[in-house]
């Protein structure tokens, strides 16, 4: 039942101010190892009930293991894209985040994505390697709080809100995966161009 009334709440914000967001091509970044299998299967549910074009990817293209040990192989590997083949980005969490925070490859997609105005969605650990690939700047996030983020990003100055989900110009960031269905409402707005781009929820 909440699963169903999940994706309905989509189904309305979509069909309201989806227009545009039809047309698009959404890119699912899944770290290697210990990726969140919740964060995958949510934004999988709505992107094929809704009919909407999307692809996975990783570093390669291998199997990936997530934290709670399913395995996903993704579409496609890093090394086979540019940033043209997609209209936005989404990160999906999990503590394997950690791992990707060197990924060069990753931080300059991510940088590039960004640079051409691209929406930026980081979940969980995710939004550590925004920072990391300073597209951070002038810009509010959220994200799991936890020491071990914190040593990661100690010397770069961020402009941190202690809140569920923070959209902050072309960046969406949340500390958890309980509110998809409202980041994924407000980014379609925002997608749309129908909301403000600084929006910190509860």
């Amino acid at each position: 039942m909440r699963k169903l009334n999940f994706l309905m709440f989509v189904f309305i914000f979509t069909t309201l101010f989806g227009a545009d967001i039809k047309n698009s091509t959404g890119a699912i970044y899944i770290p290697k190892n210990y990726f969140s299998y919740v964060d995958l299967f949510k934004f999988k549910t709505i992107f094929d009930s809704l009919n909407l074009n999307y692809f996975t990817f990783s570093d390669k293209n291998d199997t990936c293991i997530s934290e709670t040990f399913e395995k996903v192989l993704p579409n496609t590997c890093i090394d086979s894209i540019s940033v043209s083949d997609f209209d936005y980005l989404i990160i999906v969490g999990g503590r394997g985040v950690v791992n990707e925070i060197e990924n060069k490859k990753l931080l300059k997609l991510i940088k590039e994505a960004d640079l051409q105005k691209k929406f930026i969605i980081a979940i969980g650990y995710a939004p550590v390697l925004l920072v990391k690939a300073k597209v951070t700047d002038g810009k509010y996030v959220t994200m799991t709080n936890t020491y071990m983020l914190y040593q990661k990003v100690k010397d770069v100055k961020i402009k941190y809100v202690n809140r569920d989900i923070v959209s902050s110009k072309n960046l969406i960031t949340t500390q958890t995966n309980e509110n998809l269905d409202l980041l994924f409402s407000k980014f379609v707005e925002l997608y749309n161009g129908t909301s403000s781009t600084e929006s910190f929820g509860k």
